[in-house]
């Protein structure tokens, strides 16, 4: 039973990572950019992102005069890291900072460690809703938007795959399978 709330937890948590709105707004302001977030777990973060590099960048406007940005952008594969470190980080962990800041740090000291497997993500952002106002993007900004949105991708994908753990490890899935024969 422990073991399905800290699952539960752990499931909740990251999903608030990358559910959460105001996600990269932050960036701009001195408030983090998660509740969850401390100092150590944005270096961290800001360090994987930094990894990353962008293999094709364009930009186009529309017919409407929104500007789109899309990217391949290779990236270590964090998902998998993350997979790797989220029941060692969960233990002892004090509260969703502590584990966060767990999380990224286990994962930084694995890429570390060995050899660095490497996905590619295509992005895209749309940079009208980044900043109205903007008419002309420096590469450098484009480069780590597409980092930070090619990072936000791997966190989707490991906070989906702990949820289906989740779901799976403390779902009976054969009481729903006879519930289901006796309902036909």
């Amino acid at each position: 039973m422990k073991k399905c709330v800290v699952g539960a937890v752990c499931a909740a948590v990251l999903l608030a990572l990358v559910l959460v709105p105001e996600y990269r707004k932050g960036k701009e302001s001195a408030s983090p950019v998660r509740s969850t977030q401390t100092k150590d777990s944005e270096k961290s973060q800001r360090a994987m992102e930094a990894l990353a590099k962008s293999e094709t960048l364009e930009t186009q406007t529309d017919e409407y005069g929104l500007v789109e940005m899309t990217a391949s952008v290779k990236i270590p594969d964090y998902s998998q890291y993350f997979s790797q470190c989220w029941e060692e980080a969960a233990r002892g962990a004090k509260d969703e900072a502590d584990f966060e800041r767990r999380l990224f740090s286990l994962a930084e000291e694995k890429l570390q460690d060995g050899e660095v497997q490497w996905t590619t993500r295509e992005v895209s952002v749309n940079l009208s809703l980044k900043d109205a106002a903007k008419k002309t993007w420096k590469d450098e900004e484009l480069e780590e938007l597409a980092a930070g949105e090619a990072f936000e991708q791997e966190m989707w994908e490991f906070a989906l795959e702990i949820m289906g753990d989740v779901i799976s490890e403390y779902t009976n899935w054969e009481t729903l399978a006879q519930t289901g024969e006796e309902e036909q």
